[in-house]
């Protein structure tokens, strides 16, 4: 299984490098720069979202994703006469273009809504995730 190895490090096809066994004192660096990282990364993306739930723009885009989820969420209900936690996450499904298939519309006139909410839904999605990413940039550089 292991490959080659390297002074300090072993390393296995398909793997990301793994410390040597007899190496702890590297290990424990580099997990603790690794969760570092993340707390820091996490504290740019909280006050990016702190930052967009006071931004006009943002907090436009928000309302009108809401009402498009909710929108979608109703107009399954109705026509499709699914419990509304299966029309919510199917309409998340599509929101986020994660795409489970464990419940479909199955008239031509849903199949129809599905397309135009995908489209108009993942662009709006997208222009949210770029508003905050500009404001995490933004909060970053503060």
């Amino acid at each position: 299984m292991v490959a080659e190895r390297t002074d300090r490090t072993v390393w296995r096809k398909g793997d990301a490098a793994l410390p040597a066994a007899g190496n702890r004192a590297e290990a424990r660096a580099v997990a603790y720069l690794t969760m570092k990282g993340i707390r820091i990364g996490f504290r740019w993306l909280g006050g990016a979202l702190r930052a967009a739930l006071v931004d006009p723009e943002s907090q436009a885009i928000g309302i009108l994703l809401a009402l498009m989820l909710s929108i979608a969420t109703t107009f399954y209900i109705m026509v499709e006469g699914w419990s509304w936690i299966d029309a919510l996450h199917y309409s998340t499904m599509i929101l986020t273009t994660i795409g489970e298939q464990r419940v479909s519309p199955t008239t031509t006139g849903s199949k129809l809504f599905t397309v135009v909410f995908a489209v108009v839904g993942v662009g709006l999605l997208l222009v949210f995730v770029s508003r905050v990413a500009t404001l995490m940039l933004r909060h970053r550089d503060k």
